[in-house]
This record gives C-alpha cells, sequence and structure tokens, in this order.
C-alpha cells in the first residue's frame, strides 16, 4: 500500500507540473523500462514494475484530464471569454460565508443568447462581495454577470487558483458586489440534502437567537461549518496560537463524533449478552459509529475537506471491523489512496497534506515514546500508581503535540509563514 500510493501521488505529480505520459517519449520510455527489467530481473520483477507503472501511468492521465478536460460544445467555456452573459443555474453546494465575502458555487443549466434560452453547462464560482442569507442549496437562480476563466497571479510561489478551482470541476468565476439583482427561478438538486440544509439553517438561527454574538459565532463555525461571523481580529488570534484548525471542520471534529459514537455503542453492546456472544464488539460498535459520521459531515457542510476527513476515519472504523486496527500505517496509505483515487489532485490541498502529515507525526511520535516508556519501566504485572499514570498521559500528551508541531512545522512555514510553538500549551486548553 505504501509503495501503491507513492506511485500513484508521484504520476499525478506528473500531471501536476505539466508532464504528461501521453507523449511518446513516456511511453517509449516505459517500455524499455518494463523491458530492461525483464531482461534483468525476471519476469515477476518485470510484471511487477510493469503495474506499478501502469498505476503511475493511470495517475498521470486522470489529473491530466481534470486540470486540462476537453469541454462539450455547450460548455460555458466555448465561449469568447470575459464575457457578460444572463444564465440560469443551481446551486450544487451551499453557499459560503465568510467575513468580508460570500461564494455561489453555480451550476449552469440555460444561457440567453440570440434572444433564445439554450441549453448550456459548466460550474462557477460566483464570489459575492454582499451576499444575504436568500440563497441555499439546490435555488435555480438567473444570474447576469461577466463570465471570465479564473486565473493566477504568476508571482513565485503564489497559490494555484486555477488548479484548486479545476479539481473541483469549476473552470469559470465572476465577481458581483451584491446578489440585489439575482433572481430565483426554481429548484433543483436532492431533496434529502435540501432538508439536511434546512437543518444547518435551524440550528444557526439557534445560536443567533440564544447565545453572544462572539459565542454564536465560534459554535456556528465549530458545529456547522459557517465561518461568516468569525471576525478577522478573532481569527487572527485563533492562528497566532496554532488552534485556528479547531474552526475549521476537519479530522478534529470527525474523529470526536466517530469516538464518541463508538464509545457509546460499546457501552450498549456491553450490557447486551445476546450480542457479546453473537457479535465481536468492536467490530460492531465500528459499524454502528459510521451513520452518526456520515450525518455529522452532512450537517456541517460536507465540503471537500470534510468528506476527506470521513474517508480517514471510515478507513479506521474499516480496519477495526475486520481486527486490523493496529496497521494504523498501512491504514493510513489506503486512505490517502483511495482518497487520491476519488478526488483527483486532493494531496496538492494544503488540508490534505496537514492532516496526513500530521496523523503521520503522530503516530511516529507515540509509537517512539511508549517503546522507550516500557522499556524504562520496571518489570512486573501490578498496578501502576497514580503518580506513573499521570506521568505517562502527561508524557503522551506532550509527545504527540510536539510530534505534530515539528511534522507540520515546514508546512505551517511555508503556507502561512508563521510557525505557532505556543500551539503545543494551547491545544491543549482550547481543544
Amino acid at each position: 500500500l505504501f509503495l501503491l500510493t507513492v506511485v500513484y501521488i508521484g504520476g499525478a505529480t506528473c500531471a501536476a507540473w505539466g508532464w504528461s505520459l501521453s507523449t511518446p517519449w513516456w511511453v517509449g520510455g516505459s517500455l524499455l523500462l518494463t523491458g530492461g527489467m525483464w531482461w534483468s530481473l525476471g519476469g515477476r520483477a518485470a510484471t511487477q514494475g510493469g503495474g506499478l507503472l501502469v498505476i503511475f501511468a493511470f495517475a498521470n492521465v486522470q489529473l491530466w484530464h481534470v486540470l486540462h478536460p476537453q469541454f462539450p460544445a455547450d460548455h460555458l467555456r466555448q465561449l469568447a471569454l470575459p464575457q457578460k452573459v444572463t444564465i440560469e443555474g443551481w446551486l450544487f453546494r451551499a453557499p459560503e460565508h465568510a467575513p468580508h465575502r460570500g461564494r455561489l458555487y453555480v451550476e449552469a443549466l440555460r444561457v440567453w443568447e440570440k434572444g433564445n434560452w439554450r441549453p448550456a453547462t459548466g460550474r462557477m464560482l460566483v464570489t459575492v462581495r454582499t451576499l444575504s442569507d436568500s440563497w441555499h442549496y439546490g435555488d435555480v437562480l438567473r444570474l447576469t454577470l461577466n463570465l471570465r476563466q479564473p486565473r493566477n497571479f504568476h508571482t513565485p510561489g503564489s497559490f494555484d487558483y486555477a488548479g484548486y478551482l479545476a479539481r473541483q470541476d469549476i473552470f469559470l468565476s465572476t465577481f458581483l458586489w451584491d446578489d440585489i439583482n439575482i433572481q430565483q427561478v426554481g429548484t433543483e438538486g436532492s431533496a434529502l440534502w435540501v432538508r439536511v440544509e434546512r437543518v444547518r439553517h435551524t440550528i444557526s438561527e439557534f445560536f443567533t437567537a440564544h447565545l453572544e454574538t462572539k459565542t454564536a459565532a465560534v459554535l456556528q463555525a465549530l458545529i456547522i461549518g459557517d465561518e461568516r461571523f468569525i471576525t478577522k481580529d478573532l481569527w487572527e488570534t485563533f492562528s497566532r496560537t496554532g488552534v485556528a484548525h479547531v474552526l475549521s471542520i476537519s479530522g478534529l471534529h470527525i474523529s470526536l463524533v466517530a469516538a464518541t459514537a463508538y464509545g457509546f455503542w460499546w457501552w450498549v453492546i456491553g450490557r447486551s449478552p445476546y450480542l457479546l456472544l453473537r457479535f465481536t464488539a468492536p467490530a460492531l460498535a465500528s459499524l454502528f459509529a459510521v451513520p452518526p459520521v456520515v450525518l455529522y459531515a452532512s450537517i456541517s457542510g460536507g465540503n471537500v475537506a470534510t468528506w476527506r476527513s470521513v474517508l480517514m476515519v471510515l478507513t479506521y472504523l474499516l480496519a477495526t471491523l475486520i481486527e486490523r486496527q493496529s496497521d494504523a500505517y498501512r491504514s493510513l496509505a489506503f486512505a490517502a489512496l483511495l482518497i487520491s483515487g476519488l478526488w483527483p489532485g486532493a494531496f496538492l490541498d494544503v488540508s490534505f497534506q496537514l492532516s496526513f502529515v500530521s496523523v503521520l507525526s503522530l503516530f511516529l511520535a507515540t509509537q517512539r515514546f511508549i517503546s522507550w516508556w516500557e522499556k524504562r519501566q520496571a518489570p512486573g504485572p501490578g498496578p501502576r500508581s497514580l503518580h506513573e499514570r499521570l506521568l505517562r498521559w502527561g508524557g503522551i500528551y506532550l509527545v504527540i503535540s510536539g510530534g505534530v508541531l515539528v511534522g507540520t512545522l515546514p508546512l505551517t512555514a511555508a503556507y502561512f509563514n508563521q510557525v505557532a510553538l505556543i500551539s503545543l500549551f494551547a491545544n491543549a486548553v482550547i481543544v
């Protein structure tokens, strides 16, 4: 699994760098390499090497087609852009609200052209400077906007904004100062997802009505992923102390829900002789923990980063289900391979990198500490004293926090230009 994951991500990385395996040079080189392995190492090694090359090529071609698609004739990218157009499209994702802007994710249905409506396709990101609460998932909107292609700044090291949107199948963007002239003309989408969005809206209104402004803002971000009321000062305070991750629905939140559900079902199963005699308690608790995790991910907004965290947690629950929970590193590799296959180019997102590097650092640090701790303990089966248990708990916490801090330090320094050393202690309080 480690080798497959590295090979797969390596092939996709080449596509992200602009190297396509469809060129004759790559094809010829792959054939020569396979032939050389057959000649020098034998048929088995050549077969394995050829299989890895196929996986490498598949990942490369998969991401290449995501970043450089062939647009159909009715796609809005076939227009001469930039261009002012009137379109009708539906919100395929819930609107995102932030303190100084909002985002509408619109999938085109029709475009007004030469005095008539004609069918159209294409997803677009509509950034609105002042966005009201009028819009919800599934709304069909009529908008007049200046449509253009997403573009990057060409400063070395700057964020690949166009590539980030392309990995979400978004190849059009626009900006509006407000949403006054947007009209709702119908509804589309899943009825189930519409009900989920209504639940989110109800929770948000409850917090706003019953809690102090800052408290409501934090809880809305923590529980339903709505960050619109987080002020700039509050966000900077969380960032400077290295705990901004709690304000974005991520692996921390999903893991807490999974652990709570798992513990609850373990407690229920442990009180049923019938279940204990017929099933394995950890496996059954893992199975029953899946619906709460999926439900929470849906209510919390269900963005791509959240669903990636869900897949990581579900991979571990699956490992518990098949009694392979001790294979933590293999579970991590399998989750990375699965996510990279479902969302080509996901490994390029900072949230993916931080998630996997932090979990890997956590595993490594904890494993080393526990091994060292067990060697220094006096042999014997007797119970440990309270002092020893507290020392072990405190040591594990410091090792986990320190390991994650050191492991993610290069990424946080590169992406955010800061390293919060105080996070070693701030996480103990905030989390």
